[in-house]
């Protein structure tokens, strides 16, 4: 039995050494993969925005003037408090009224988030408002211009707390078509 062991050991190492001199290797494991010119991203990456729900349903501009467009709700269905650190409030450009404020609300307790009076299409950097995690209770968003917006149609781009964004695109109707007068 030990010369047998003896005699296929020494066969091993003289085959593995005839196959280094001679130039041959095995490959253990082994895989090739190729691509070119596309991109992978592993895991699930959540953000701020993935949680922020705005509801335009009844999104509408005010039935006094048109300077004001009004309910638009904001909540926030994650675990965790998100920041509106910024909104960006684009319209048709050709007009030439100007956003003047924008509040954030809960029914009656109004918060200012901007003052001012800026151009379509300006970053409004105001002043930070906190939805709380899970309060699924919504916030009321409004906008007000300078002038009559009938017939405009504006983007809204909520830029957050960690740099994430959510847009929506409003075609807004009268504040009747809603039940409320403004």
């Amino acid at each position: 039995m030990n010369r047998i062991i003896k005699t296929l050991l020494v066969s091993m190492i003289a085959l593995s050494l005839c196959h280094t001199m001679i130039g041959f290797t095995f490959p253990r494991f082994s895989d090739t993969e190729v691509s070119i010119g596309n991109t992978f991203t592993a895991g699930v990456w959540e953000n701020d925005a993935d949680y922020l729900q705005v509801n335009t349903t009844c999104s509408c501009l005010s039935w006094i003037s048109g300077r004001g467009l009004v309910l638009t709700k904001v909540t926030n269905t994650g675990a965790s408090d998100i920041t509106i650190d910024k909104i960006l409030v684009d319209w048709d450009k050709t007009s030439s009224a100007n956003i003047t404020r924008i509040v954030i609300r809960r029914k009656f307790a109004p918060t200012g988030f901007w003052t001012g009076s800026e151009p379509a299409g300006e970053t409004l950097d105001g002043s930070d408002y906190t939805l709380v995690a899970s309060d699924l209770r919504p916030k009321y968003v409004s906008f007000w211009f300078d002038s009559n917006m009938c017939g405009n149609t504006f983007t809204i781009r909520f830029i957050l707390g960690d740099g994430s964004t959510k847009e929506v695109t409003i075609t807004p109707d009268s504040c009747w078509s809603c039940g409320d007068n403004g």
